[in-house]
């Protein structure tokens, strides 16, 4: 009976010095991501790529919509039938120019998911090279600490910027 009170009463103490020399930090995720010199770049590259493939599809739009005013200033000089037919052709390229342009949002959305990902698992190597130098136990996200940790965020830019 003794051996086994001696036991528990070792164990928590063990437990109880352990728990007291955990080190815990923090990081605000947003804030890194923001001001990460890796985001910036990333949103220009994708915005350039947006506003190009905004500039080709404004420029198919525009053509589409003077064909269809022209066609509908023929209307009276065109009989029923070849009207509908080319109304009809027009319509196709239309909708051929809506199904382009929401491939090439659906294909922007993709590469920003792609790329934040990309910079998440940067983030995440940075974090963890940043606790594993500075001996922390564990790193939480701002967001999932109500109280204590030592907040590391500036030190995870620096790194961040620093490796590029």
């Amino acid at each position: 009976m003794n051996k086994l009170v001696m036991g528990i009463a070792g164990a928590l103490l063990l437990l109880g010095a352990q728990a007291h020399a955990l080190r815990i930090a923090y990081v605000d995720i947003a804030k890194v991501f923001d001001r990460y010199e890796g985001t910036q770049k990333a949103k220009e590259e994708l915005k350039g790529k947006a506003e190009s493939e905004k500039g080709k599809l404004e420029k198919d739009q525009d053509k589409l919509k003077k064909k269809l005013d022209d066609l509908q200033a023929k209307k009276k000089a065109l009989t029923e039938e070849n009207y509908a037919k080319q109304e009809k052709a027009v319509m196709k390229e239309i909708q051929d120019l809506q199904g382009r342009i929401q491939s090439v949002q659906g294909d922007l959305v993709g590469q920003e998911k792609q790329l934040t990902g990309q910079i998440l698992e940067e983030i995440r190597e940075v974090v963890k090279k940043v606790a594993d130098k500075e001996k922390y136990d564990y790193v939480l996200e701002l967001n999932a600490l109500l109280y204590g940790g030592t907040e590391i965020t500036a030190t995870v830019i620096r790194e961040l910027n620093e490796k590029k």
